[in-house]
């Protein structure tokens, strides 16, 4: 996502109402984005490095300092659990407020007020907290349950990126976020990145706008977030599948005497592979836009670089 908008180092924004037009979109230059990552790479840095700190680390080093003492495993995992709730929960505090309150300058365009990412992440956070609430409740409680909480997170959006993949751009029966009803369906990438951009990243409603002009005038760039949406899908529901695996096969097999070999793993591995896979990203992405804009510049509009090509 950072190389998609590196060459966003316009500053002009825009003000959006509703999705432009093929005939309001100027083919003669590359749509700037009103966004650039050159003034937020240490913040961006520092946020990141405190979210891996306060979701990964303290499950890890709450289970292993509590396992093996006096503590019952049922309460040790009540602890960790609650340790790792609270974050999302404040995040999506902050969220709602940001999206719901009047005047807001982040919401999708067309006014409604929450958008894709936003009804995405509440979903999967009740659905996962009552998995949770339940597997640590009981005596014993179903540790590699709480261990798999990262890969659920992986299986939910790697199947739903995956299915956006595979789907053809059929109009939309609802609207989505910033698409509007009868609008082609767009890459699951596309809508997570305007989101996460537009309200986490500080972008605004005038970056949405911007996005949704780049998207409509660059076939590059459709093709590019499609291929996103396999390779993410496709590396999150392997990723997800390998350490459910392991979780079960060895800390589900003889009960509570070898959960504590693997549960790192699953509080460890996905982000791990995050990491792999955003680095791997940065390079593709980085030679594909670098393509896109010789090719604008060449006046063609119809390029692309496919993985192995890139390679």
């Amino acid at each position: 996502m950072s190389a998609m908008l590196q060459l966003a180092d316009h500053p002009e924004s825009q003000s959006a109402g509703m999705l432009s037009t093929p005939s309001e979109i100027s083919h003669n230059e590359l749509p700037p984005l009103p966004y650039s990552l050159h003034d937020r790479k240490r913040s961006i840095i520092i946020a990141w490095t405190t979210l891996l700190i306060i979701v990964a680390v303290p499950p890890i080093l709450i289970f292993y300092a509590l396992w093996y003492t006096s503590v019952s495993h049922s309460i040790t995992m009540q602890i960790a659990s609650a340790f790792t709730g609270a974050p999302s929960v404040l995040q999506w505090i902050v969220r709602t407020w940001a999206l719901c309150k009047k005047n807001s300058t982040c919401r999708p365009i067309g006014g409604q007020r929450l958008d894709f990412y936003h009804v995405e992440f509440t979903l999967n956070f009740l659905l996962i907290l009552a998995i949770v609430t339940v597997s640590v409740s009981l005596h014993p409680p179903i540790v590699p349950v709480f261990a798999m909480v990262p890969s659920m997170v992986l299986f939910s959006v790697g199947l739903q990126l995956l299915t956006l993949a595979l789907l053809p751009p059929a109009p939309l029966p609802f609207r989505l976020g910033s698409v509007p009803k009868g609008a082609p369906l767009r890459p699951g990438t596309y809508l997570l990145i305007e989101d996460i951009i537009a309200v986490d990243g500080g972008g605004g409603t005038a970056f949405r706008a911007a996005w949704n002009t780049r998207y409509e005038a660059s076939a590059h760039m459709r093709r590019l977030l499609r291929r996103m949406d396999a390779f993410w899908g496709a590396g999150a529901v392997v990723c997800g599948a390998a350490v459910t695996g392991i979780l079960w096969g060895v800390g589900g097999a003889d009960g509570e005497r070898r959960v504590d070999r693997v549960f790192w793993v699953g509080w460890s591995v996905p982000f791990m592979w995050a990491g792999v896979w955003a680095w791997l990203t940065f390079r593709y992405v980085r030679a594909c836009l670098r393509e896109e804009r010789k090719a604008w510049a060449a006046g063609v509009s119809e390029v692309g670089l496919t993985m192995m090509e890139q390679s």
